[in-house]
């Protein structure tokens, strides 16, 4: 009796050490499955906060004074860059996509708006009414809102917050 016992405790302590061993093995993929949902969710969380800083840059020789005035009345296509660290002059270096910038035209805004614009047009390249609309997102020129590098001088166009300035 008292070796049956033995054994039929031998196989119970056996059970026990295989399911502490299954609890073990499901706890740590559960702790491993987690860490990459975790990683996985700061991903998108920096690629949605690099996204928010993206801005299109267009260099300023692909502007002339020419197309400054006709972009008033119609869309003009151009090159621009859209980079994701301003402060990087590598961003300044890729491949430019095709960007079609356009003139939010508002026949309330009077006489001093419009000479405003005109001079912005001469004095930094594209004035407050020029915006790129880009993937779903749109980017307004501000005045004087351009970056030099090496001799090259780009007028930048910003992300436009949802119901700000749109």
């Amino acid at each position: 009796m008292r070796e049956i016992l033995a054994q039929e405790q031998a196989k119970t302590q056996e059970k026990l050490e295989r399911a502490e061993a299954e609890r073990k093995l499901l706890a740590d993929l559960h702790a491993e499955e987690m860490k990459k949902l975790e990683e996985a969710e700061r991903k998108r969380e920096e690629e949605r906060e690099r996204s928010e800083r993206a801005v299109i840059a267009v260099d300023t020789k692909d502007i002339s004074v020419t197309v400054h005035l006709k972009s008033m009345f119609t869309p003009y296509n151009t090159k621009g860059r859209l980079i994701y660290d301003i402060d990087d002059p590598e961003e300044f270096v890729k491949d430019p996509i095709d960007i079609t910038i356009n003139y939010q035209f508002n026949i309330l805004a009077g006489i001093e708006v419009w000479m405003k614009t005109f001079a912005e047009f001469f004095d930094s390249g594209m004035g407050v009414h020029n915006y790129i609309s880009h993937d779903g997102a749109l980017y307004k020129c501000k005045a004087c809102d351009s970056v030099k590098q090496d001799s090259q001088k780009f007028i930048i166009f910003r992300k436009a917050l949802p119901g700000i300035g749109s």
